[in-house]
């Protein structure tokens, strides 16, 4: 049997000990490249959480003080039909405390003006500001208000806005206009008024034909009295929450 001298024990531990030092090297030195391209996290840090919109929007309902009128011209005189009845709703997706000031709520919209609207008005709150009933008869012929009962809009998109003073901002906006049963899109600047940190009032002003939305402007006296084609919109509308 072959002896080991104490040089040759020596010798092999010291070759043991190498190699375990030499592999445990390579180890270390390959795991890095395992993490290469993973974000590393700082230590006693939690990993940054993605932006989520708020779970609550501010939620405005209609309220009293709205007004729509319809101004538009004949063969005979002008005139204009008014209507005080505007139902829906707009919903303002902000992060603001739930004692914002109406300042501090005009910020964050124009800030980041996502928006959700809808509206609609019941054609037969529609009268003539001269209250001519037969007038407002051939108006709700021509609207067809049997098959159509309401005239509606849903904002689709905010193009542009600009903040005027600290509670008023304007808003360029395209949305849905549906008249006896026709959509049309409609492109308009809004102007948007904070009374208070609870309410609000929404105004606009467009014109439009009778014609795009399919209605034929309605005439009198076997079409001695003819309206025009064009009409002239303004819009108040309150809301609040």
């Amino acid at each position: 049997m072959k002896r080991f001298t104490p040089f040759a024990l020596v010798a092999f531990a010291c070759a043991v000990l190498t190699a375990m030092a030499l592999a445990a090297a390579a180890q270390e030195a390959a795991q890095p490249q395992e993490r290469q391209g993973q974000p590393q996290e700082r230590q006693g840090q939690p990993p940054p959480r993605p932006q989520q919109p708020p779970a609550q929007p501010l939620h405005f309902s209609s309220a009293e003080g709205s007004e729509v009128l319809v101004d538009g011209d004949s063969t005979m005189h002008k005139w204009t039909v008014q209507g005080r009845q505007i139902d829906g709703t707009i919903d303002f997706y902000v992060d603001v405390p739930a004692d914002a000031t109406a300042q501090q709520i005009v910020e964050a919209i124009v800030k980041n003006p996502s928006v959700k609207a809808t509206a609609s008005l019941p054609a037969k709150t529609l009268k003539s500001t001269k209250h001519d009933k037969t007038m407002d008869e051939k108006m709700y012929g021509a609207l067809n208000t049997k098959k159509h009962p309401t005239l509606s809009y849903e904002l689709t998109e905010v193009t542009g806005v600009r903040r005027e003073s600290p509670t008023r901002f304007a808003i360029d906006t395209r949305g849905n206009l549906t008249v006896a049963g026709k959509t049309c899109v409609l492109n308009t600047p809004m102007n948007v008024q904070m009374k208070s940190d609870r309410r609000l009032e929404v105004t606009a002003k467009f014109g439009t034909q009778m014609t795009d939305f399919g209605v034929k402007p309605p005439q009198a006296l076997g079409g001695m009295i003819k309206s025009h084609n064009k009409v002239v919109v303004t819009v108040k509308w309150s809301v609040a929450r």
